[in-house]
C-alpha cells in the first residue's frame, strides 16, 4: 500500500474511538470494519495525539454536515469523493449518488468489508492509481455542466502545488460547475500543532506538503471563488470536544482560527 494511502487507517482508526465515545462527535459506526493489524499499526503510533484526532473526527462531522444540508436540497445530489480511504458517509448520509475515488488497494478493502452495493444510496467506487492515471480519463463518463459536488477531504496537505493545482485543471474539465469542499492546513498551525502528527504519519512514508499560511489564496487563483471557511479547532472548542486553556486561546487565537479550515469553493463556468 502506498503511503499516503496508510493515512486512510489513521482517519478511519479515530473515527472508531469516537464511535465508541458516550457521545461522539461523528459517530461512524462502520470505521471498526476496515482497522486490521496494519490499521492499528499507524492508530498506536497516533494514539496519543488526542488534539489531532478530535481535529480529524470533527472536520468529518462538518462535512457531514455540510452534505446533509447539501442533500436535503437535493437528494439526488452527485458527489464525487477524491481520496475517499475508509469513508462511509454513502452508508449514513440520506440521499445522493456517490463516486468513490481511491488507490486500488483501498478500493479491494471497502469493497470486501463494506460493499458498495450493500450501500442504501446509490455508490460507486473506482480504483485509480493516482501516479499513473487521470481523474479525466477515469471519470469521463461522468462528466456533466450540471453542479456536482467534490469532497477533498485530508488530501491537499499531501499535494504539492502543482499536483494540486493539476487536479484542480482535471476538475474542471470535467464539470464544469461544481462545488469543492476541501479542507486546507496553513504552515503556522502545522508548526504549532501538527508537527507531532507529521512525525508520526511520515514514519510510514507520508509527506506534507505546504503553500503558505493563506492556501485559500492558492485556489482562488485557479479560478475558484471561495463561499466559506470553517475553522475545525473553532468549532471543536465551541462544542466543547477540544479542551484549550483560555490563556492558550489567546496566545494562538490566528493559528487556531484560520490555521486548520473547511472551505467551501464555488466554480462557474
Amino acid at each position: 500500500m502506498k503511503p499516503v494511502s496508510k493515512t486512510a487507517y489513521y482517519t478511519a482508526g479515530v473515527r472508531m474511538l469516537d464511535a465508541k465515545l458516550p457521545k461522539p462527535i461523528c459517530g461512524d459506526n462502520y470505521a471498526f470494519l476496515f482497522m486490521n493489524d496494519a490499521g492499528m499499526e499507524v492508530l498506536n503510533a497516533t494514539r496519543k495525539l488526542i488534539a489531532s484526532r478530535i481535529n480529524a473526527v470533527q472536520r468529518h462531522q462538518i462535512i457531514d454536515e455540510l452534505l446533509q444540508e447539501q442533500l436535503q436540497k437535493n437528494e439526488r445530489q452527485k458527489i464525487f469523493i477524491i481520496g475517499a480511504g475508509f469513508d462511509t458517509r454513502a452508508y449514513r448520509l440520506k440521499g445522493g449518488e456517490w463516486v468513490e475515488l481511491d488507490e486500488p488497494e483501498i478500493i479491494f478493502e471497502k469493497e470486501n468489508k463494506l460493499p458498495a452495493n450493500n450501500s442504501p444510496n446509490k455508490l460507486t467506487r473506482i480504483a485509480i492509481n493516482f501516479s499513473e492515471e487521470k481523474i479525466t480519463d477515469l471519470l469521463q463518463k461522468y462528466s456533466t455542466s450540471e453542479d456536482v459536488t467534490i469532497i477533498l477531504e485530508g488530501v491537499s496537505m499531501y499535494l504539492t502545488e502543482s499536483q494540486l493545482a493539476d487536479t484542480l485543471q482535471q476538475f474542471e474539465k470535467l464539470f464544469p460547475n461544481h462545488t469543492l469542499i476541501c479542507d486546507l492546513l496553513t504552515k503556522r498551525f502545522f508548526y504549532f500543532f501538527g508537527r507531532w502528527l507529521h512525525k508520526r504519519l511520515n514514519d510510514f512514508g507520508a509527506v506534507f506538503h505546504f503553500r503558505n499560511n493563506h492556501p485559500q489564496g492558492f485556489i482562488v487563483k485557479q479560478g475558484y471563488k471561495l463561499l466559506n471557511t470553517i475553522s475545525v479547532p473553532n468549532i471543536a472548542i465551541k462544542k466543547g470536544n477540544l479542551i484549550i486553556t483560555k490563556p492558550l486561546q489567546f496566545i494562538f487565537k490566528n493559528a487556531l482560527a484560520k490555521g486548520y479550515t473547511i472551505n467551501i469553493f464555488s466554480k462557474k463556468k
